[in-house]
């Protein structure tokens, strides 16, 4: 009995032996890392069967003894990946015997939204602006910044669930959608608003082969033609009423001012002379001011719409043009050549009073009142480089405004207070209006290849 007791023993460890000598086992060694950033993630869950383990701190993970069996439940090959603020994953491997490695990328289940709100239009960062995505609501800070966290990255998210709205008083509402991944998101740029008071400014260009008068908005998005004659059409001027504007025109074969509704309607000319003219300008609404050279060299004359007043302001043999007109001080800003060089001068409409007011180096040009009428800004052009300056109008308290590389051909100033400048300058074989706001920085306006866009002039 002990014999066969002893037997059967041998026979059950030598089957026992056989059948371990048939079982094959994989072992399946991984690194877990963030999709976006590539950084490990560590104690990431990874379920194998019915075997599971956590992601080391270099994000590895080893899943030993991991049976390798036909007709196998295709469940006991999937590797189910799963861990905090990150969208499960599964992912099939083929079972095999011996060491098997593969690695994993998942993806955050949230996005942290990050931005900067600026003033299209001055450039200037914007506090307490109102952003959105989906539910969530943020305001922006004295910088203008702002960061919305923890944004859900769901499946088949809705333009919704996708739409970034940013909206404050005074503004048009800005609205973008983005895709919602599970990442730290930076707009590249700033988000722009754009101001709901109406800033339009007229300008003149030769797109059209001949030059024309056109009024746009400040981002130049609607663009309306005001002239529109074969002949040459310049030198805008915005009536104190804002109904009429003052512009010159070689239609008739000479150059001659004429006047027209602010629409572009009513046009009616007010010269008829063969003679050059320049720097047409409001006195006020039944009078103007121009410079011609009917008497050899340019000169600045006083007329009434009609034409049957004309009254000569300068008589010398120098260049006079370039005028600007202040209400407040009955005074005109000129430019001059008396001492040999164009430069800044005033005096009374009358013509009486003339002064020179700027005797630096280099070239003046472009004389323009600011907005409450206490400065006097003009353009300075030497060694290359352009200067606007402003100055008192008894020639005192000059200050440069702005500095341009380059040539400025011509510019207009919003006002004193904010100091937003429209500017000429040279572009790509042509010219272009460009803005320059209190910040010291540039902004393109309008642009072309081959076209010129000169002599802005705002509207209000």
């Amino acid at each position: 009995m002990r014999r066969l007791k002893l037997l059967i023993l041998l026979l059950v460890v030598s089957i026992t032996v056989i059948g371990c000598q048939d079982d094959k086992f994989m072992n399946l060694r991984g690194n877990v890392t963030d999709k976006f950033t590539g950084e490990p993630l560590v104690g990431i869950t990874v379920e194998v069967g019915n075997q599971v383990v956590k992601t080391n701190n270099q994000g590895y993970f080893i899943v030993n003894n991991i049976p390798v069996i036909e007709d196998i439940d295709g469940k006991d090959s999937v590797v189910r990946l799963s861990g905090k603020d990150y969208i499960a994953k599964t992912k099939q491997v083929l079972l095999e015997e011996g060491d098997k490695s593969i690695s994993i990328q998942l993806e955050r289940n949230y996005m942290n939204l990050s931005g900067q709100v600026i003033d299209r239009f001055k450039g200037e960062s914007l506090a307490g602006v109102t952003v959105e995505i989906g539910n969530q609501l943020v305001e922006t800070d004295a910088n203008g910044y702002f960061t919305i966290k923890k944004i859900p990255v769901i499946e088949n998210p809705t333009i919704e669930d996708r739409l970034v709205k940013v909206s404050s008083p005074g503004y048009m509402v800005w609205t973008k959608v983005i895709n919602l991944e599970g990442k730290d998101k930076l707009f590249n740029e700033e988000i722009a608003l754009e101001s709901k008071r109406e800033a339009k400014f007229f300008f003149v260009s030769d797109k059209e082969k001949s030059k024309s008068i056109y009024v746009t908005d400040i981002y130049a998005k609607n663009v309306v033609k005001l002239t529109d004659d074969k002949g040459d059409d310049w030198a805008p001027n915005w009536s104190a009423d804002g109904e009429q504007l003052l512009f010159l025109s070689n239609r008739d074969g000479n150059t001659n001012i004429y006047v027209m509704n602010a629409d572009g309607s009513n046009l009616r000319q007010v010269t008829f002379t063969t003679t050059d003219k320049e720097s047409p300008v409001w006195l006020d609404k039944n009078t103007i001011l121009f410079a011609s050279n009917r008497d050899g060299d340019f000169d600045i004359y006083k007329s009434d719409l009609t034409g049957t007043y004309l009254q000569r302001l300068t008589d010398n043999n120098y260049y006079d043009s370039q005028i600007a007109y202040s209400s407040k001080y009955q005074s005109i800003a000129y430019i001059s050549a008396t001492t040999g060089e164009r430069k800044l001068h005033v005096m009374q409409e009358d013509g009486t009073a003339k002064m020179l007011l700027n005797s630096g180096f280099g070239t003046d040009s472009q004389p323009a009142w600011s907005g409450d009428e206490e400065e006097i800004i003009f353009n300075n052009y030497s060694s290359g480089k352009s200067i606007i300056y402003q100055i008192a109008p008894n020639g005192s308290n000059l200050k440069d405004i702005m500095k341009v590389n380059g040539r400025v051909y011509n510019y207009a100033l919003w006002d004193r207070e904010e100091q937003l400048i429209l500017y000429v300058s040279d572009g790509i074989e042509g010219r272009e209006i460009n803005l320059f706001t209190r910040k010291e920085e540039k902004r393109e306006i309008i642009s072309k290849k081959k076209v010129n866009y000169n002599e802005p002039e705002w509207q209000d």
